[in-house]
């Protein structure tokens, strides 16, 4: 175990150092420049910003980075080998089914698309489990960020279901640069004079059908940056909840994609399964997430008597009555509130003691209280679901760079 620690050593010396290179901070600034945008939207829904895209940018770096140490671990500590031909490869794939259809933008459909492709022809020679066993990992990572940083800035918006009928809901969108410690496989004429650590004879515990004979072979580290994203709509439960599933889901999925490519590095049956299994599950999933957004009975609708709460802001009055999202609010001092007008109009008198009667999503029925002496109070600081909305969004899915190109092409 002793070579062990000092193999993470190495590595996470390597990856506090890609800190400082230029190529991380590049792949930050694309980040902010994406959380600049869901800033613009934000601002639009609810009339202000409620943090800066740099802070936003910063929290998602800082998680991405302890997210890309618990991948190095596994990937050190476990013996995760990938081929340079993969690595070479993987990128490019993905970025030509993102112009296909932009969700298609993920590991598990190249890494499985680039496996079938070498084990149908032969080329190129890559090597499968060690290849999808990357793709595990990736998504382990990618179930813990959802985990604690998904339900992060959930943004409230109002769908359009058609036939006058809107509902409100969460739109979930999280991006993070991880720093992350690849093993690649160096042949004994691809070697140069380096410093060697005897690792266990367990070690690795993906053992190529290429590289049976490891005393030709000597194993490289080095950090790269990679980019990993989450997006989704919360329609039928809150956002907290439905990152804990999101998260749950795609645990299970990791696990069950890593222990398929220990099996596939020992049965050569089994390349074909983790190959298969990969995206088709990972397509299952989603699918799966989306029927039961579409099924569901969707918690944010307009009650028929008082104001639905869609969003507590920070550090306001509301947040500090413990009002949460989802809630109804019925009465305002004893006077009732069924639209945005009427809120506003039950504290136009800037009352210094505000007493608010209302349901949390359980149907638990409540009466908050709060002092505002001696300014008292203007604004209770939440969103409410509107009765009309001039901001509603269709759900559909998002045209490809392909479809653009037909559709302009067409015109």
């Amino acid at each position: 175990m002793r070579s062990i620690f000092l193999a993470l050593g190495i590595g996470f010396k390597s990856l506090f150092q890609i800190i400082f290179y230029p190529i991380f901070w590049l792949v930050f600034l694309l980040i902010m420049i994406q959380y600049r945008k869901q800033g613009k939207i934000e601002k639009k829904i609810l009339g202000i910003e409620r943090n800066s895209a740099f802070a936003r940018a910063l929290q998602a770096t800082f998680y991405g980075i302890i997210g890309g140490f618990l991948g190095s671990i596994l990937m050190i500590g476990l013996g995760i080998p990938i081929g340079q031909e993969g690595l070479m490869y993987l990128l490019p794939i993905a970025l030509l089914l993102y112009i296909i259809n932009p969700r298609y933008l993920c590991f598990s459909y190249a890494g499985g698309l680039l496996s079938l492709f070498y084990l149908i022809f032969g080329f190129p020679k890559i090597n499968v489990e060690g290849l999808m066993a990357l793709v595990a990992i990736l998504h382990f990572i990618e179930s813990f960020l959802i985990y604690i940083d998904g339900n992060t800035d959930s943004m409230p918006i109002i769908i359009d279901k058609g036939d006058n009928l809107h509902i409100g809901g969460y739109h979930l969108q999280r991006t993070w640069p991880i720093p992350i410690i690849i093993i690649t496989i160096l042949t004994s004429s691809e070697l140069a004079p380096m410093a060697q650590i005897e690792m266990p004879k367990w070690w690795p515990l993906l053992k190529s059908f290429k590289y049976q004979d490891l005393r030709d072979i000597t194993f490289s580290m080095f950090s790269v940056v990679a980019i990993l994203g989450y997006g989704d709509i919360a329609l039928t439960q809150l956002p907290k909840e439905k990152v804990k599933k999101s998260a749950f889901r795609l645990f299970l999925y990791s696990i069950f994609l890593l222990l398929l490519s220990i099996l596939a590095s020992k049965i050569r049956i089994f390349q074909w399964i983790v190959a298969l299994f990969g995206p088709m599950m990972h397509e299952f999933i989603i699918l799966m997430g989306r029927k039961e957004e579409k099924k569901g009975n969707p918690l944010f609708i307009l009650p028929p008597q008082g104001i639905r709460v869609l969003e507590v802001l920070q550090g306001s009055a509301a947040e500090k009555m413990k009002i949460q999202r989802g809630d109804i609010l019925y009465t305002i001092n004893d006077i009732p509130v069924n639209t945005k007008e009427e809120l506003m109009k039950a504290l136009d008198q800037w009352p210094t003691f505000v007493w608010i009667q209302g349901e949390n999503c359980m149907g638990e029925k409540y009466t908050r209280e709060l002092k505002a002496f001696p300014y008292g109070l203007r604004t209770l600081g939440i969103i409410v679901f509107p009765q009309y909305s001039e901001i509603s969004y269709v759900m559909q899915e998002k045209e490809s760079i392909f479809e653009r190109f037909l559709n302009r092409s067409k015109k």
